[in-house]
């Protein structure tokens, strides 16, 4: 037996060792890496014999043996890699990811892999399909003192054996192969009942056929098995997220039921004080759709950082780590990613609890409008003799709604949309016009009534986004909300403005990349301060252009990401 001493940042050749044979040779590289204090004892031996023989070895020979790992590896005859414990460190830590197989035969398992791997082709991050089902991590440096050594799960390697079939890794301790992502989802206790519920509800027992053994044929002549089912989540797939593959890195969040009770109370509060409502499945869907990540293991850097970006999940749901917070002291590590359970949970307004507000003006105006709502709503009223609406001093005419598009159907099950607008003028153009509207959606009643219900918006970000008939708006506008300021349109912006056809984003329901039922052209950033919510009056100041008109077709208010 040869023992040769790896030192930092040296290599040395692997030659002149007749006792490699060819088939290992092609399979290991002549060259080993430096492994801070780490030896590579060469020997003569299959991996079997050796750790029969070596007596400090006894207690995992016994473990390998009652596995029946020689004896399958005798069956493969192919290379591989062994980690193992000397008798003296054999204190057994690694039980929190057992199942209800025996637990020495999957802790044996845990420390073996087919892969036949060299110190030199381990990499930091590495993962490791082990017997047992497992996935191990690689890491080549200590995490709080920087110091290069090799650990498997957090198992240091104390020397490493080149044996004629196998490189055995000796470790200070037992590989800890923690529970997978769905084993701590199926073992989550009552008080998590609520998550765990949702997300089961999206898994299907799947009849495995291939795996079946037929046992008969019945009366009818289909054939009888002795039936296997596997889970599968073809909503968790259809993002991309296998939940029951070990073979990934994700992140998960776990929220109480108390957490995810307290969460859904105050959403609806908030809806209500805003004169809103929102279907409780989306509600119930953030609290799980915000739950997983996948290609990512979150550590305690990425949290609670205002500088650093919202986390998105695989569903595209926005967990504000300033907000939403998790128990960063006490991670659960999985085979497959890490978990945390969360300390504080609010559901977000943008996209969640408000999605956008978007009115059409002719609708409304068509209903129609008593002469009370249109002074009220609009600061206008009846021209005497006429079916037109003024308000002279704020030069301003109303002729009335006008068709310019038709009825847009882009799909024969999406709703139809008339593009139809208001039609403004100048009474003097020579002088500026006001348009003056409160934003108001209209409820109508069975029995032919209506009621105009004033929107509220809650304080936040949001983008203010416009359309009309660009042909017929040809004029120089500032846009204003709440008499703030938001931007000034020219002329030629103004012209190249049509319907609601681009621009910002897309109807909730038909998400398509259609034009459909889009936000239209943004107009600017408005912020709602203070903390209760706000009636909102949108003014527009246009001024003498081409045709001196303007045709509004619809306004709309989104959340920004900001507006959490």
């Amino acid at each position: 037996m040869k023992t040769i001493n790896y030192i930092l940042m040296s290599v040395c050749l692997l030659a002149g060792l007749c006792s490699c044979t060819d088939e290992w040779d092609s399979h290991y590289t002549r060259k080993e890496p430096v492994v801070n204090n780490v030896d590579v004892v060469i020997v003569d031996k299959p991996a079997s014999v050796y750790l029969k023989d070596e007596a400090s070895y006894s207690s995992m020979y016994g473990l390998f043996e009652k596995a029946g790992i020689f004896q399958t590896l005798d069956e493969k005859k192919s290379l591989y890699t062994m980690m193992v414990v000397n008798n003296e460190n054999t204190t057994r830590t690694a039980t929190e990811g057992e199942t209800a197989e025996d637990p020495d035969i999957f802790l044996a398992k845990a420390h073996i892999t087919d892969a036949a791997i060299s110190p030199s082709n381990l990499k930091e991050g590495q993962l490791l399909l082990m017997w047992n089902g497992k996935n191990v991590e690689v890491t080549t440096q200590d995490a709080l003192t920087g110091q290069n050594r090799i650990a498997f799960n957090g198992a240091v390697v104390k020397k490493v054996i080149k044996t004629a079939d196998a490189y055995i890794y000796e470790l200070e301790d037992y590989i800890n192969t923690p529970k997978s992502l769905m084993e701590v989802v199926e073992g989550l206790g009552d008080d998590y009942s609520i998550f765990k519920g949702m997300v089961m509800a999206r898994v299907d027992r799947v009849f495995d056929k291939s795996a079946s053994t037929p046992t008969g044929i019945d009366p009818t002549g289909n054939t009888v098995y002795d039936s296997v089912f596997t889970f599968k989540s073809a909503y968790f797939e259809a993002k991309g997220m296998d939940l029951y593959t070990e073979n990934m890195k994700a992140t998960m969040f776990i929220p109480s039921n108390t957490l995810v009770e307290n969460a859904l109370a105050d959403a609806k509060d908030r809806l209500r004080s805003w004169n809103m409502e929102r279907a409780d499945s989306i509600l119930d869907n953030w609290i799980f759709q915000s739950a997983f990540y996948k290609d990512v293991e979150y550590k305690r850097e990425d949290f609670g950082n205002p500088a650093k970006p919202d986390l998105i999940s695989i569903f595209n749901q926005q967990w504000r780590t300033t907000v939403n917070k998790v128990d960063l002291d006490n991670p659960v590590k999985m085979s497959n990613g890490i978990a945390y359970y969360v300390t504080s949970l609010k559901i977000p307004t943008n996209a969640v609890l408000l999605w956008r507000i978007k009115e059409f003006f002719c609708p409304a105006w068509n209903a129609p409008l008593t002469d009370s709502e249109k002074l009220a709503y609009y600061n206008l009223y009846p021209e005497e003799g006429s079916t037109n609406y003024k308000n002279e001093s704020m030069n301003i005419l109303c002729t009335g709604t006008k068709n310019y598009a038709g009825v847009n159907q882009p799909n024969s099950n999406w709703p139809a949309i008339d593009y139809s607008g208001l039609r403004f003028q100048l009474i003097d153009d020579t002088q500026k016009g006001v348009l003056q509207f409160k934003c108001f959606k209209m409820q109508e009643h069975v029995d032919g009534t209506h009621t105009l219900i004033p929107y509220t918006l809650p304080p936040g970000e949001y983008y203010l986004y416009w359309g009309h008939y660009g042909k017929y708006s040809r004029v120089n506008a500032p846009f204003y909300v709440n008499d703030m300021k938001v931007r000034e349109i020219s002329e030629v912006e103004m012209y190249s403005i049509n319907w609601d056809r681009g621009g910002g984003g897309f109807n909730e329901i038909y998400n398509t990349v259609s034009n459909y039922d889009r936000d239209g052209a943004e107009i600017g950033i408005v912020t709602i301060g203070g903390d209760v919510p706000v009636e909102l009056t949108i003014k527009i100041e246009f001024t003498a252009g081409y045709n001196k008109n303007l045709s509004p077709f619809h306004w709309c208010f989104r959340p920004t990401e900001n507006c959490y």
